[in-house]
């Protein structure tokens, strides 16, 4: 190459390399001029495309996502900040200069990358968070309370019902595969039909007779590398023992559910909780109707390898789920699988469903859930090579 070339190319290239500060004062300001759903979306649509690029080029990145800033208070208690970033899930935690961190391997602090913003596309600087892998590992599937199944061949399981669907002109409980089809088959058909009966106020017993009852309708279990879908239907066989099971239940008539991630965080931007809505005839709540756990959103629906049990031992499940932070020392206990994650709306309006919790972390005081907008998917069904009635799922509302 001559040598003017060789130097121009050189020129080029610190130019190139260089931070402009301009461009990054004002990608900045645009970021904080988009509203906070509008900043979850983008986000999430971020991660995935950056993530095969840049979990390899990283050593200790397992995982990207994108939800909510974590800090530390004056008493070095972590706690979430309402500043929508993209999160790296890293092996550990190191600090700049930590002995075998090179520079190369420091993660960036902001990503740069392009939205729509008064009528064109130009650039918004989304800033990061680095977060240890316990937060997000750990989940398992949670069994044991409101409803209880058995499938007649020595396979039970006690759990929760989400919501009441109506599909192909007949009506269903929907719930997590593993309530209704007890010890799952790996990859298998879902188990059907199984007697879903309520559980009687201590927990201890069920109602002799059945107000569903579970069809091969729903996603697919299958272990790693397969990705899953935890969600199956229940054919009801009693509206009045469904309603009670539900703990009468009352959704928007208006905004049933939540339709998307820009929905949601729309929703969530003035700083409300969500509200996990678990049976309190759990032998450990010992009473009758629910309890309403609270919790921030933590990440977006983003993928999760969780714990279950198959009917031949435990596996690892990859699924897309939500991961939620319980509030006020609140968790989760082994039997709320299945329960409606909620949030209020304002004036008076009934709540509407978020999605479906299938697995928590009581040490961690973590949810993970199955956003609705995946749940009323019929993609989400197909995509693992499941079964849906014709003419996919619309919520109903049992007044």
């Amino acid at each position: 190459m001559p040598q003017g070339l060789s130097r121009a190319s050189r020129r080029l290239e610190q130019h190139a390399a260089a931070p402009d500060a301009a461009v990054w004062s004002a990608a900045r300001q645009r970021w904080q001029s988009l509203s906070f759903g509008r900043q979850l979306q983008l986000a999430q649509v971020l991660a995935a495309s950056r993530r095969e690029e840049l979990v390899p080029r990283y050593r200790q990145l397992v995982q990207i996502g994108a939800g909510l800033k974590r800090r530390q208070d004056a008493q070095a208690q972590e706690y979430l900040h309402r500043e929508v970033c993209l999160i790296f899930i890293v092996r550990r935690k190191l600090a700049p200069g930590a002995a075998g961190l090179s520079a190369a391997q420091l993660l960036p602090r902001e990503l740069l990358t392009p939205a729509w913003v008064d009528g064109r596309d130009q650039l918004v600087a989304v800033p990061c968070d680095v977060q240890p892998q316990e937060r997000v590992l750990g989940g398992r599937a949670q069994l044991a309370a409101a409803v209880a199944t058995d499938d007649g061949a020595g396979h039970s399981e006690q759990g929760s019902l989400t919501c009441a669907v109506r599909a192909g002109g007949r009506s269903y409980a929907l719930s997590a595969i593993h309530v209704l089809s007890p010890q799952p088959l790996d990859g298998g058909p879902l188990r059907a039909p199984v007697a879903v009966r309520r559980l009687v106020a201590d927990g201890a017993a069920s109602e002799a007779q059945s107000c569903a009852r579970s069809k091969a309708f729903g996603g697919r279990l299958a272990r790693w590398p397969v990705r899953s879908f935890d969600a199956q239907l229940a054919e009801i066989a009693d509206g009045k023992r469904l309603k009670a099971a539900l703990a009468g239940l009352l959704l928007s008539a208006q905004r049933p559910w939540v339709r998307s991630i820009a929905d949601l965080g729309d929703r969530l931007a003035d700083g409300r909780l969500l509200e996990l809505l678990v049976p309190a005839n759990h032998p450990a709540r010992g009473g009758g109707g629910v309890v309403s756990l609270s919790a921030s959103l933590d990440m977006s629906d983003e993928d999760r390898v969780l714990d279950y049990v198959f009917a031949d031992g435990e596996g690892q499940v990859l699924h897309q789920a939500l991961k939620l932070q319980l509030r006020f020392g609140e968790a989760t206990l082994p039997g709320d699988s299945g329960c409606p994650v909620i949030v209020r709306n304002d004036g008076g309006e009934a709540p509407s469903l978020v999605g479906m919790h299938i697995a928590g972390n009581p040490q961690e005081r973590t949810s993970f859930v199955i956003p609705a907008w995946r749940l009323f998917d019929v993609d989400s069904y197909l995509g693992v090579d499941g079964e849906l009635p014709d003419g996919g799922l619309k919520l109903l509302r049992l007044a």
